[in-house]
């Protein structure tokens, strides 16, 4: 068995792609919700949707995100808006 050998130059330059392709998919940490305030008032259950897909989806090519990396500061502000707002007496 002849097994050819793959150029250093090939081989790096597939890392580098490779190492792009992977930095290039993460994106900032977010946290979802402030710190509640000492005081507060309870004023009813909350929830909130969002989605997002990927462009290309059903087969092996699902890598091209759409609207997937603000999916939950979207939720989250739904949740917010979907609170009644206090009553003042």
């Amino acid at each position: 068995m002849d097994r050819k050998k793959v150029p250093a130059a090939v081989f790096r330059v597939a890392l580098t792609l490779c190492a792009i392709v992977v930095g290039g998919c993460a994106s900032d940490p977010f946290n979802a919700a402030a710190r509640p305030p000492d005081k507060f008032e309870k004023l009813g259950a909350a929830s909130g949707r969002a989605c997002g897909s990927l462009l290309i989806d059903g087969t092996i090519y699902n890598f091209i995100p759409i609207l997937l990396n603000s999916r939950v500061q979207r939720a989250h502000a739904e949740a917010v808006r979907s609170v009644p707002e206090p009553r003042v007496s």
